[in-house]
């Protein structure tokens, strides 16, 4: 048993360390839950938060908190070097690691509210101000349709209770480039450009 719970405490290391390649400069604390979604199904919660106390207690993981409540783990350095560590000793090479898929950031309507709401409602403004907008109309002709429906799926899919961020990067950021350069120096490009900035940050 002790083999396996230090096996689990790599792996959890091992997804904090993905978790912070993929991410923005300023977000590189995650709560339990973000943890457990990387890990495999058949770990359980308490048996993860048994392995972050031991981290914490032996420097590896630091433990903060919100502000309302909820803990939050980071690695330390030590837990950074340790996870290059194990990653080299598995025949990895750091310089071309790549975080497993799973690693991609997944947005909870719960765990982030403000940011999944901020998410929504973006894209909804976009959808309608396309909507009504006769310039816009103007401006896209043929490829109104296309752009709408292009918008409207990603809104669909930013009102789930969960989403992963990339995903929806990657269905809507190229239609949102293209409309911000559409719209230049209008209310459109700047609400693209911001919804850019937005999701992108959200990585």
């Amino acid at each position: 048993m002790a083999a396996l719970f230090a096996e689990l405490k790599e792996e959890v290391q091992i997804v904090l360390y993905d978790y912070m390649l993929t991410s923005n400069h300023e977000t590189y604390w995650f709560s339990l839950e973000a943890i457990q979604e990387a890990m495999p199904p058949e770990v359980s919660g308490a048996f993860i938060h048994r392995a972050l106390k031991s981290l914490v207690d032996d420097d590896l993981i630091e433990l903060g908190g919100d502000g309302e409540g909820t803990a939050l783990y980071a690695l330390s350095e030590d837990g950074i070097e340790t996870v290059e560590q194990a990653l080299e000793a598995r025949g990895v090479k750091v310089r071309s690691y790549q975080p497993a898929p799973s690693a991609d950031r997944i947005l909870s309507q719960i765990h982030d509210a403000a940011l999944h709401r901020d998410i929504e409602a973006g894209l909804r403004e976009i959808g309608e101000e396309i909507g009504k907008s006769n310039s816009a109309s103007e401006e896209l002709g043929a490829e109104k349709e296309l752009i709408v429906n292009e918008i409207d799926v990603a809104h669909q899919l930013s009102q789930k209770e969960k989403f992963r961020v990339a995903r929806l990067v990657a269905l809507i950021v190229p239609t949102l480039r293209y409309i911000a350069d559409k719209f230049g120096g209008q209310a459109l490009g700047e609400l693209a450009k911001r919804m850019i900035q937005l999701l992108l940050g959200a990585m």
